[in-house]
């Protein structure tokens, strides 16, 4: 099982960053051309999709639920649900995502972490993580669940079915609004995240214990919950990212709906 789901990601994370600079591209191309109008129906659309999958899908469940383990759902259906919308914003699979992002936490900021921004600038906002083949040894727990297993083999196609029906339902419009820009925010965000929330001076840390992880409220707005990085590096463990009243975390707020 582990060497199948290493050949996997291997050509899945190649795959996912060129479909984030295609998503790029084409976001700038189609308005540019007159071939998608820019309307603000359409923007708000996307906005909403985006907080819909990257909240309840990446954050709540690729994050917290998968990586971390720090709930449970109180339906499994919810489960198969919110993990299905998070696949859906062209940000790979959940065994991938939460592979990688385990490694992360075994070595923040350190040779070795995926996301750390020494890693360079341009890598770290450009989603390119430093793929290492030791990053499936802790990944028995999730390569158990055979619907994970499934959307993992599946992903591109489950992926492009998505996508056609989007096409079919809305035409070129539904790809670029329901697809493009809320997969190229989901992704753009994903590396400010790993980027600014690893920087000191843009944040303030309140636990001396979450490494040079950062607290930015302003990135809090845009990445539901997950500028309160600080926090979370002190305890991962914790299913929500608020600590104070005035610390919003969105993906908290889903996530106490949903849990046991």
């Amino acid at each position: 099982m582990a060497n199948q789901l290493k050949n996997l990601f291997a050509a899945d994370l190649k795959l996912v960053r060129g479909l984030f600079f295609i998503n790029v591209f084409l976001a700038f191309l189609l308005p540019l051309f007159n071939i998608v109008p820019i309307t603000t129906f359409g923007i708000l659309i996307s906005i909403l999709i985006y907080y819909t999958l990257g909240g309840a899908g990446i954050v709540a469940t690729f994050h917290r639920f998968h990586s971390h383990n720090s709930f449970q759902f109180k339906k499994k259906w919810i489960e198969v649900l919110f993990t299905t919308l998070g696949s859906l914003t062209g940000s790979g699979s959940a065994l991938g995502w939460a592979a990688m992002h385990r490694l992360h936490h075994e070595t923040p900021d350190k040779v070795g972490d995926p996301h750390a921004p020494l890693n360079g600038v341009w890598p770290t906002l450009t989603v390119k993580y430093n793929y290492h083949r030791g990053m499936w040894k802790n990944m028995k727990d999730l390569a158990a669940k055979p619907y994970l297993v499934f959307l993992h083999k599946y992903y591109f196609l489950i992926l492009f079915i998505y996508i056609a029906v989007l096409f079919g339902m809305f035409s070129l419009l539904g790809i670029y609004y329901g697809f493009i820009i809320p997969s190229t925010i989901t992704l753009l965000l994903s590396g400010l995240t790993n980027y600014v929330s690893h920087i000191p001076f843009l944040g303030y840390q309140r636990h001396k214990d979450g490494g040079k992880a950062t607290n930015a409220w302003w990135m809090s707005l845009f990445n539901c919950g997950e500028g309160w990085h600080n926090n979370h590096h002190h305890n991962p463990s914790s299913f929500t990212t608020k600590e104070k009243w005035w610390e919003w975390d969105m993906a908290g707020s889903i996530i106490r709906m949903v849990k046991k």
